[in-house]
């Protein structure tokens, strides 16, 4: 009679299982069958596991291989790097404050600041949060340069023949870079089951961004969701033909001399996140502010035509502090929203800026990558997501030890 309690406990459980899963709703079966698939397996299905993790790629799964370029080499150092840490330890010091995994700067042709977190190194490849939109965006317009989409007004009916038959077939590509495409969010109703959280566990995520209503003509509202930068990433797959990962690898990744990088996969069958989870190193980030730094071009080659560069950088009329996929610094906001016409989360800047042509991609807590064409100047920090990261106090930092250590 030894196992009679154990046993009564499993018949309990059991009985509780049945009676959860007989709750289930037809469309919700496959969502928790998928969920109980996932775990089993052991794959992330949620973006807080791993978003503090200096590398995330041992975190996540499944991922999806950004091949990197077969000769990839260091960045440039400046000869007077270790002659210039003594100006920049305040800058350093802040990033330690900041719990920063790097802290890369790059000024004028060569990396001034190499600086990493105790027991971290340039192997890291933390979770870049919505800075891989900024990155989605870049794949835009490598696709646009090679033929692949026609142009910024593209309908974005061409792609998306689930939508051709209503008037959601005439967003225009430019309208989703700008997150000014009129569809409805998703909804918060369901507890677990709800759609947002459906879209973020990346569980039928497609289903869910393809049955958005439309809720406002195309360019006439600013609306910043992920579900729109999904979106690009579902029309880069539809109209190169190509995985989003393979596509990214050699259409800008082995271009501009990246190493290896990861995609975070919301599925086995390889459907791509591309507004969250691009996993890359430090100095890979440096070379992505510097594709926008010198107007898409990599030494002789046009990696990403620069008309479409500017695009990206021309203030949105909606949101004049956006661009495509892109923050700008100008006008100065001591508060930032991410949508101001719901005013809720934002991120402060509460000094001004000490350069007003600053671009900047933006992941939450202070994952950045700053770049100011007139200082040419790119910033990267990666690190812990911090509540308290204000965006105008460490560009100002590096700006005035850059002054410091150029003019002692």
């Amino acid at each position: 009679m030894w196992y009679c309690l154990p046993m009564k406990r499993i018949g309990v459980a059991l009985v509780c299982a049945v009676l959860a899963v007989a709750a289930l709703t037809a469309w919700q079966w496959p969502y928790a069958l998928n969920m109980l698939r996932y775990a089993q397996k052991g794959w992330i299905t949620t973006v807080d596991t791993a978003v503090d993790a200096p590398d995330a790629t041992r975190v996540y799964a499944p991922l999806a291989k950004v091949s990197g370029a077969a000769n990839s080499t260091p960045l440039p150092r400046d000869p007077q790097i270790t002659a210039y840490a003594p100006h920049f330890a305040e800058v350093t010091a802040y990033a330690d404050t900041m719990q920063s995994y790097a802290l890369l700067v790059w000024s004028k042709g060569a990396l001034v600041i190499e600086h990493y977190g105790k027991g971290l190194d340039a192997r890291i490849r933390p979770d870049s949060a919505s800075m891989h939109k900024s990155v989605a965006a870049l794949a835009v317009g490598a696709a646009i340069g090679r033929g692949d989409i026609a142009g910024l007004d593209a309908p974005v009916g061409a792609f998306i023949p689930e939508w051709r038959a209503d008037a959601r077939g005439a967003i225009k590509l430019r309208d989703v870079l700008g997150m000014a495409a009129g569809l409805a969010p998703t909804s918060n109703e369901g507890g677990a089951f709800s759609q947002s959280n459906r879209f973020l566990a990346g569980l039928f995520a497609d289903d869910i961004l393809l049955t958005r209503p439309q809720i406002a003509p195309p360019g006439t509202a600013f609306a910043y969701r992920n579900f729109n930068t999904q979106l690009l990433g579902l029309i880069l797959e539809r109209a190169t033909k190509q995985p989003y990962a393979k596509f990214l690898s050699t259409a800008v990744w082995q271009p501009m001399g990246g190493s290896d990088a990861y995609v975070w996969l919301q599925n086995p069958e390889g459907t791509p996140r591309t507004y969250t989870a691009l996993m890359a190193g430090a100095e890979d980030w440096v070379r992505i502010g510097l594709l926008i730094l010198n107007r898409g071009r990599v030494g002789e080659t046009q990696v990403i035509p620069a008309d479409y560069i500017d695009a990206m950088l021309t203030p949105s009329t909606l949101y004049a502090n956006y661009g495509f996929q892109v923050w700008l610094a100008r006008p100065h906001l001591p508060m930032r929203y991410y949508n101001p016409a719901r005013p809720g989360l934002g991120s402060p800047a509460r000094e001004p800026w000490g350069t007003d042509d600053m671009a900047f991609f933006d992941g939450v807590g202070g994952q950045r990558v700053y770049i100011s064409r007139s200082e040419e100047l790119v910033i990267v920090r990666l690190g812990v997501a911090r509540a308290d990261w204000d965006d105008s106090t460490l560009p100002n930092m590096v700006l005035k030890s850059l002054k410091s250590a150029t003019n002692p």
